[in-house]
């Protein structure tokens, strides 16, 4: 009954005019309420939404949204994107990248709390098949909400990171290097080698692709701020005047990009 109500009544809202005239009339709190009462009618109504129309729901009404989601249960808005993964991908195309990053530098709290919830896989792969949305996305972030959020999720965070493509974090980290440079800055450095090392193919795809200079000011930041702390490498070493040198070891504590004059 439930399943054949929330298709119905998707079918009826399936058009701006509708939801816009809806939404003026609705408070986020009871809407909230009504959601959170009937989890399978939610996860079913949205199923039968077209993504069009979410998108410019989060779009013309992001502090609806906004006020909306701090309502809906945490488990319920994880049942919604977990069910419905296709879906969330059409949506994403449609969506304003600012919008999505303004509701979530918005509550980090909440969005920590869903996390636990959430199927990784299908998220990353969402982020794959977008690099570029993905890339115009992160540079709107709040650099404190996503340490925040990954200090506090790093097992999830983890199991995202080894589904992303290295391409896409290549394209993201090229476009949004002082980005980047700043939410390594905030992470605690225990954690950010603990993602090194759980996702060392992902890790040498990117060394291997990316800017160097990019790479570099990544580099150099991270040593700064301990990530390679206890980190020895083992290298052979030419010095002009000095001679060969095997097996050194070789402790990182910076990096930089060597200019052709050098």
């Amino acid at each position: 009954m439930l399943k054949a109500i929330g298709a119905a009544t998707g079918k009826v809202m399936s058009s701006e005019e509708g939801i816009e005239g809806t939404l003026s009339t609705l408070s986020p709190r009871m809407l909230g309420e009504a959601l959170n009462a009937n989890p399978q009618f939610t996860i079913q109504l949205v199923r039968e939404l077209s993504p069009s129309l979410i998108s410019s729901v989060f779009n013309e009404s992001p502090e609806f949204v906004e006020a909306l989601i701090t309502r809906i249960d945490t488990g319920l808005v994880a049942g919604v994107y977990n069910r419905n993964p296709s879906l969330i991908l059409d949506f994403i195309k449609e969506i304003e990248p600012k919008v999505v990053a303004g509701i979530v530098n918005s509550m980090p709290g909440f969005i920590s709390l869903v996390l636990g919830h959430l199927d990784p896989e299908p998220l990353a792969e969402i982020a794959n098949q977008n690099p570029e949305w993905m890339a115009r996305y992160v540079s709107h972030l709040d650099p404190e909400v996503i340490a925040i959020v990954v200090n506090e999720n790093i097992e999830w965070v983890a199991r995202l990171v080894r589904h992303y493509d290295w391409r896409l974090v290549t394209e993201v980290a090229e476009r949004n290097a002082d980005w980047l440079v700043e939410v390594v800055r905030r992470i605690d450095p225990k954690l950010l080698s603990r993602l090194f090392n759980q996702n060392p193919e992902l890790v040498v795809g990117i060394l291997k692709n990316i800017n160097k200079r990019v790479l570099a000011k990544i580099t150099r930041e991270a040593a700064r701020e301990g990530v390679f702390k206890g980190l020895v490498y083992e290298v052979d070493l030419e010095i002009p005047g000095m001679g060969s040198f095997k097996r050194c070891d070789l402790e990182l504590k910076g990096a930089r990009l060597r200019r052709k004059q050098e």
